[in-house]
């Protein structure tokens, strides 16, 4: 098995043990698991390193000392997808450079995913003469909700029926303190 995942480094010369865990996994050895696989490749690196045949020439990335010093014409750079900065990748899908960045692009993404498609009035500010209609209207009931007056103010207002039972609700919480 060691001179597999030799023969795996000498052919990248550059190399992260995922790099040389993902070559295994199409070899005869793939039965083994991917952890077996993972702690022998990370076993043989170090026993390289202590050898000083291969160098470490970045975090997770390593290189036979020959290509060590232009060990970057090897490796692929991204930019991140955030802060456009030049990233090295050490997974294949990887778009973020860090965890911050991807923290960063997924509050962005679900804010804006929130109201897309949405163009109704329900997702509008509603104007002060629209909630004091809405007031006037449900007033003699208590606020309650009633179908028959909202399918009416739906037509008036151009608002969905549910646009007017949810911010009902949240006239109700208002006047809370207040007697109804």
């Amino acid at each position: 098995m060691k001179n597999t995942i030799w023969s795996f480094m000498v052919k990248r010369k550059v190399f992260t043990p995922k790099d040389i865990v993902k070559d295994l996994e199409g070899t005869k050895y793939r039965y083994l698991g991917k952890a077996f696989l993972r702690n022998k490749v990370k076993d043989f690196i170090k026993q390289q390193l202590y050898k000083a045949t291969i160098t470490a020439v970045a975090e997770g990335i390593f290189a036979l000392k020959d290509y060590a010093p232009d060990w970057e014409k090897y490796i692929e750079k991204r930019k991140c997808a955030v802060c456009n900065k030049d990233f090295v990748p050490f997974e294949e899908k990887q778009i973020f450079c860090s965890q911050a960045c991807k923290k960063e692009y997924y509050k962005l993404y679900h804010r804006a995913k929130r109201h897309r498609g949405k163009k109704s009035r329900k997702f509008q500010t509603w104007q002060e003469w629209e909630e004091q209609r809405l007031i006037e209207v449900f007033k003699p009931d208590n606020y309650r909700f009633n179908r028959q007056k909202a399918q009416q103010l739906s037509k008036e207002l151009g608002r969905t029926e549910e646009a007017i039972k949810e911010r009902l609700k949240i006239i109700r919480r208002r006047l809370r303190g207040v007697a109804l």
